[in-house]
């Protein structure tokens, strides 16, 4: 009896933790209200949250919550942060470099609840964006809107700058609605080898969505070497101060790991949080007729 207790736990109890076993980075925002800057919890990052150009980023609550479309509910803690000026300011925090292996395809994943204050975007200055950028402050990776297009957008640019692109805008939802947004990032490391990054908005928790689902993407171009992403920079605002009206930012649940199911970390539906209530009620009673028969 003993030994199938132990064998039933011993499959169900992981089917319950590989979803956080892959994570690299977290921040929740469960900071008090005020400014970001000096706040230093989550999990992954090597420094607190600094202040980046004309800085504005303040915390608020209550934070976001998102529930997808069977009913799955990521999981949230703390308030949200939030940045608006016609300045761009924002907020930054370090982390030890994550880099992939040479002669491989690594996929890195990210998602963020986010959205987009001050439309309409009509400048190419606009922005409204979180990052992940170099130990130098070069930028790789941004999602978010930019420019002229109030949309949910990706740019990808080399680690010299010499190539940058934008994803497509067909489709992708208005960035001023409140969304998950999940990113794949494949980092080629083979000789000329293509990366890749796909977007998918508001997907289901449960399980990982093809590449052809993708809401946006972009393809076929040697963009960076490793990747040696070492920081995140949440920003927005314009260039030129006071000549337009303020753009915004509010973000929540930044998660960046190596699948699918650990930056979505989910409270599960029913039939899911049954079998991890089985589990929990085995493991008890074998723990309490142990404790008796000693």
């Amino acid at each position: 009896m003993k030994r199938a207790l132990l064998t039933l736990v011993a499959v169900i109890l992981p089917m319950t933790l590989t979803a956080q076993a892959s994570l690299l980075l977290y921040d929740g925002f469960d900071y008090a209200s005020g400014t970001l800057t000096g706040s230093n919890g989550g999990a992954g990052f090597s420094s607190t949250w600094l202040t980046s150009g004309a800085g504005g980023t303040t915390v608020a609550t209550p934070g976001y919550t998102y529930t997808d479309t069977l009913g799955n509910e990521l999981q949230t803690a703390g308030g949200y942060v939030s940045i608006s000026g016609t300045s761009s300011g924002g907020a930054y925090r370090n982390f030890s470099a994550i880099t992939a292996a040479a002669g491989t395809t690594t996929s890195y994943w990210v998602s963020v609840l986010m959205d987009t204050t001050g439309a309409p975007y009509g400048a190419s200055s606009d922005t409204s964006i979180i990052q992940l950028r170099t130990s130098g402050f070069a930028n790789l990776v941004s999602v978010g809107a930019f420019g002229t297009n109030a949309s949910f957008r990706m740019r990808a640019v080399s680690g010299d700058a010499a190539t940058t692109i934008y994803s497509t805008t067909s489709g992708v939802a208005n960035s001023s609605n409140l969304s998950l947004i999940v990113l794949r990032i494949d980092v080629n490391t083979l000789s000329n080898g293509a990366d890749a990054i796909y977007m998918w908005v508001n997907p289901d928790l449960n399980a990982e969505p093809s590449t052809g689902s993708a809401a946006a993407a972009i393809t076929g171009t040697n963009f960076w070497n490793d990747g040696e992403f070492s920081l995140t920079n949440i920003r927005a605002g314009v260039e030129n101060a006071g000549t337009a009206e303020a753009k915004g930012l509010n973000l929540d649940e930044f998660r960046m790991g190596t699948d699918y199911a650990s930056v979505l970390v989910s409270i599960p539906e029913p039939a899911h949080l049954a079998l991890w209530s089985t589990s929990a009620l085995i493991m008890g009673i074998y723990l309490r007729r142990r404790r008796y028969s000693l």
